[in-house]
């Protein structure tokens, strides 16, 4: 009996090993897509001052969602509460796959993930099922709406270092990624409604080239 105990929790042990260590590969892999995925953006709105309609293209709104997931994937890089970043993650790929089906029957040719990188809706529509159902089946062994298996992981010194460490990083990065981005003048689509799509494509050009020699000319 002691003996098929013993084995019982080594082979249980085993596996919770194994899925901490997917876990760990999976985490990694979605900190460099989003980290990638959030210079990308950044790049386009601060070289792009035209951007298009509704708020998937509003100037403010990206801005955000850039901060947001250079965070999330300093966050993620450092590991602090897995449980509660592994249900984050879901939620946020989540969001991702519906904005991402939105934006494919809305008939967009690109779902403005990566900037002015084209990547097609129902490919990142794909990729983001994907990513929620890889995390689904990592589903922790443990009660993850426990409060303390919730905050766990905050009480060592360690772990404040950490927490320090991914806000100095953060700020770090993002305070001259926000500049630039906040640099460019701003022109929708809106206010240039009376133009034609050719007209609004080479204003769009227009703008954007008058920006970079007008960033590349100034004072140093």
């Amino acid at each position: 009996m002691n003996s098929e105990c013993r084995q019982q929790n080594i082979s249980f042990n085993e596996r919770r090993i194994d899925t901490n260590r997917r876990w760990i590969v999976v985490r990694f892999i979605i900190a460099v897509i989003l980290l990638i995925a959030a210079v990308l953006k950044a790049h386009q709105l601060a070289t792009t001052p035209l951007l298009g309609e509704g708020l998937l293209h509003n100037r403010w709104f990206n801005i955000f969602v850039v901060e947001f997931e250079l965070f999330f994937g300093i966050w993620l890089i450092f590991g602090l509460l897995p449980k509660l970043t592994w249900l984050a993650t879901i939620g946020l790929f989540s969001i991702f796959s519906v904005i991402s089906f939105y934006e494919a029957i809305s008939g967009f040719k690109s779902c403005n993930c990566f900037g002015n990188v084209t990547v097609n809706p129902w490919i990142t529509m794909a990729f983001d099922l994907m990513i929620t159902g890889l995390l689904l089946i990592l589903l922790p062994k443990k009660n993850i709406f426990h409060k303390k298996i919730f905050w766990k992981g905050l009480t060592g010194l360690k772990q404040k270092i950490k927490i320090v460490a991914v806000v100095g990083i953060w700020l770090v990065v993002t305070v001259p990624i926000m500049l630039a981005m906040l640099s460019v003048n701003i022109v929708t689509l809106t206010e240039e409604s009376h133009l034609s799509e050719n007209e609004k494509s080479i204003l769009k050009t227009v703008l954007k080239w008058s920006f970079v020699g007008s960033w590349a000319s100034r004072p140093q």
